[in-house]
């Protein structure tokens, strides 16, 4: 376990330290990572690993337990990709006063086939990636589990929604950026038909959706920090585990060249990211989508210099409006 160097201990007496924090998707990848890291952070008393299996979140509790002497971990039963699971979820938090920070980590392919309908009329990816999330933020605040300027929404996004030319994912290609065009990225109608089986192709959308909404939160609790921020091209996660067998082979061998020649990071690393963007809050602003400046490793900055349309106000409106239509239908059904 790395000891954390005196140097970055003095330098937290500048930043701000989230007491409890929700991590979803902890049990693997950059989730398990971040809470092991904020473990070891002075001033961070509490981090709920919010997992879909109670058997997994336990066995990494114990775990981490161990890694890190710690006793700062509680589960939470929480499923983003079932609207049914996440109002469950906090529910659960009823006796919980504040959530200081949210890591919205969790994501995947979302299942086989990808583009399939899930029972609120979004594909499985954009379920998995996006559409719980959504939801779980809502209700979150809304029972007024998170308040105020030291809090922090961090959610995981992804160099691919502004195109990835080495993975041969372009940047989205909006006609309009109306509310219609977005709900037909959020059900799968955008897409060609080879499109809409392509797992990487669906999600590198959905994380672009998501950038949006989390702009546009932002302008709409300036009292809460709203972060995008990726984790980078990061060895040892878990984000092709839904993919088909050739595809993970394929993902993974990319990953680990990029790794070699410096073009990606451990999953440390990765993590690391999340870290400092949810306690850096003179670096990392409300509304911004971060990521890699160049490449998909390295020094990160606002991924509005490679797609202007992540600074486009109305877009974002309209990509928030987008997502609560479908919690609004599931809600009336």
């Amino acid at each position: 376990m790395k000891k954390m160097s005196s140097k970055e201990k003095g330098a937290q007496n500048d930043l701000k330290i989230s007491s409890c924090v929700l991590i979803t998707g902890a049990n693997s990848g950059c989730g398990y990572e971040c809470a092991r890291q904020l473990a070891l952070i002075d001033g961070v008393e509490k981090i709920y690993l919010a997992c879909r299996s109670r058997e997994k979140a336990e066995a990494a509790k114990e775990e981490l337990q161990n890694l890190t002497n710690k006793k700062k971990f509680e589960i939470l039963v929480l499923d983003v990709s079932n609207l049914e699971s996440v109002r469950n979820g906090v529910k659960q938090l009823k006796d919980e006063p504040v959530i200081d920070s949210i890591v919205l980590n969790a994501g995947g392919a979302g299942g086989v086939p990808p583009n399939s309908l899930t029972a609120y009329g979004v594909t499985k990816s954009m379920a998995a990636n996006l559409l719980g999330h959504v939801l779980l933020v809502d209700e979150i605040i809304r029972a007024g589990k998170i308040r105020g300027i030291a809090s922090t929404v961090l959610y995981a996004g992804s160099e691919s929604a502004r195109g990835i030319p080495a993975m041969s994912l372009k940047p989205p290609k909006l006609e309009s950026g109306s509310v219609e065009e977005f709900m037909s990225i959020c059900n799968g109608s955008f897409f060609t038909e080879d499109e809409a089986t392509n797992p990487k192709h669906l999600g590198s959308h959905a994380k672009f959706v998501g950038a949006l909404w989390m702009s546009s939160m932002a302008r709409k609790h300036p009292d809460i920090r709203f972060i995008t921020i990726s984790p980078g091209a990061t060895t040892g996660t878990n984000v092709r585990g839904d993919l088909p067998w050739y595809q993970r082979a394929f993902v993974g061998a990319l990953v680990n060249l990029q790794s070699l020649v410096g073009l990606a990071h451990s999953l440390e690393v990765g993590a690391k990211r999340y870290v400092d963007a949810l306690l850096d809050h003179s670096n990392y602003q409300s509304g911004i989508f971060y990521g890699s400046k160049k490449g998909l490793s390295g020094e990160v900055g606002d991924q509005a210099v490679f797609l202007d349309c992540f600074a486009n106000e109305r877009f974002q409106e309209h990509a928030n409006e987008a997502l609560h239509k479908f919690i609004k239908n599931e809600d009336q059904n």
